[in-house]
């Protein structure tokens, strides 16, 4: 059995050095992994062997919309959500549901290490509604982001089921 997800090297990577510059050379490159990738599930899944997660299904269960809806059909409680690219409205969105909000990209930007050998990354963030205010201007943001309510947690579980077992584990994310 073998559990696959649909990951590529990640640009900050040092075997990227020399290419992180050429945008047009990083981009083949990148794109050059995922083809590699998602042939040899397709590969796998048409020769037979089994796997957790199909190729046919990986890249739609990885899709944060399409996560939200099914959990509201099988009756999980999911979050009040907007799918915005105006920074105004998303402002609202946080003064309507106390200020402070989770932004989420619809995938996660790794770019070049910056000049104090940080890596910019942009993961989900809280934000308040002054911060969207201070950066909406007169402008549309360029892509659409997720904007939940911020909800306080203990811990985060990621549960699993695989054939008629439930795996399950407890993530304290919020030590760190």
């Amino acid at each position: 059995a073998l559990l696959w997800r649909s990951t590529v090297p990640n640009a900050h990577e040092a075997r990227l050095d020399a290419i992180r510059d050429d945008a047009n050379a990083l981009r083949f490159v990148l794109a050059q992994w995922s083809k590699l990738s998602r042939g040899l599930w397709h590969a796998l899944e048409y020769a037979g062997v089994f796997c957790v997660n199909p190729a046919t299904s990986v890249a739609v269960w990885e899709d944060k919309l399409t996560q939200l809806v099914v959990a509201d059909q099988v009756g999980l409680a999911t979050p009040v959500t907007r799918y915005l690219c105006d920074l105004s409205a998303a402002a609202d969105f946080a003064d309507a549901h106390g200020d402070q909000i989770v932004y989420k990209p619809f995938t996660p930007y790794l770019g070049p290490p910056r000049v104090d050998g940080h890596i910019t990354e942009l993961y989900s963030q809280v934000v308040s509604a002054g911060e969207l205010r201070a950066q909406a201007g007169d402008n549309l943001v360029a892509t659409p982001g997720i904007f939940q309510p911020y909800v306080d947690k203990a811990f985060e579980l990621r549960v699993v089921y695989v054939g008629g077992t439930i795996f399950a584990c407890r993530i304290e994310s919020q030590q760190s």
